[in-house]
């Protein structure tokens, strides 16, 4: 049976994606978004969502996508709490999380990576 490729020899601008990838997950104001998203907002491409989805799915030291397999998020991030407000920059409460309409609840995402962020 032969052996899979690495995608970093498939693709020389492989290695300048994924960390170029990450700089854009870690510190994008939401954790998760769809491709067509993420494309836009690291090669301010939205149609090469399909190109995106496919390093996420190939690296997924990095990279996780959701159970509906249409968002990604950067692993990292995915760790932190949950409870950040985009729009008014700060944490939640579990009570004021809970008492957020679910439209607003769109709003809350996990905090963005800082350079102080360890």
């Amino acid at each position: 049976m032969p052996k899979e490729t690495s995608p970093y020899l498939n693709n020389p601008n492989r290695l300048a994606d994924v960390i170029a990838g990450i700089q854009a997950m870690a510190t994008y104001r939401f954790h998760m978004c769809e491709f067509s998203r993420w494309a836009d907002r690291i090669s301010a491409d939205e149609s090469k969502g399909d190109y995106w989805k496919k390093i996420f799915e190939e690296h997924p030291e990095f990279f996780r996508l959701d159970t509906t397999r249409k968002m990604a998020s950067l692993v990292w991030r995915r760790q932190l709490p949950k409870r950040f407000h985009v729009d008014q920059e700060r944490h939640l409460t579990k009570e004021e999380y809970d008492s957020l309409s679910t439209e607003e609840k769109r709003k809350v995402s996990r905090d963005p990576l800082t350079p102080g962020r360890r």
